[in-house]
């Protein structure tokens, strides 16, 4: 089972400088990660993103689940008035259009929430590829579905990506979903 999660957690491309690169677009929080300049999402994103991106799996967790309680019920009130209004789903990939990408960004809760829900499901995978108990293992790999399972659920939020365009961490978190749903069944 540890090599298959291996497999899993460990990818062809390195997420972590993708990851590190996304932190280049938001300001600095302040230490107490209270009057921060740049609104508390970004920032408690940030945070996540760069905890992840230096292998503090834990800590990545908590600095989402900040943004999770403080701004869960925005992202999903948001999710909800896009889909009572038969929104269509944002674009992925590179947006030209100034309108298109400025809406994209004015969703910051959706957009950060469904990435911390991301960021924690890797985190637990990640944290589930390193322990030893196989109870402990698939409990944490448990948790990763559960985060992935509700990050899925925000199929408007998007994610930029430094190099230019934007990604969707809702489609990529109901694909992570079902390769560690499979796994739990061996």
């Amino acid at each position: 089972m540890k090599n298959v999660i291996m497999r899993l957690v460990l990818r062809p491309f390195c997420w972590a400088a993708s990851l590190l690169a996304l932190t280049a677009i938001y300001g600095q929080p302040t230490p107490s990660g209270g009057n921060s300049p740049e609104p508390k999402n970004q920032a408690w994103t940030k945070r996540a993103w760069e905890s992840l991106a230096q292998g503090k799996w834990t800590e990545a967790i908590d600095f989402a689940q900040k943004c999770i309680d403080e701004f869960g019920d925005d992202a999903t009130d948001m999710q909800k008035v896009l889909i009572d209004e038969k929104a269509h789903e944002p674009p992925i990939g590179n947006v030209a259009d100034p309108t298109e990408k400025a809406k994209i960004f004015d969703r910051g809760p959706l957009n950060d929430v469904c990435a911390c829900y991301y960021i924690q499901g890797e985190a637990f995978q990640e944290l589930a590829s390193r322990e030893k108990d196989e109870q402990k293992t698939k409990d944490l790999l448990k948790k990763s579905v559960d985060a992935y399972g509700k990050a899925a659920g925000y199929k408007f939020a998007r994610t930029w990506d430094p190099n230019g365009w934007f990604w969707s961490p809702a489609k990529k978190a109901e694909q992570r979903k079902r390769k560690v749903e499979k796994l739990l069944k061996e």
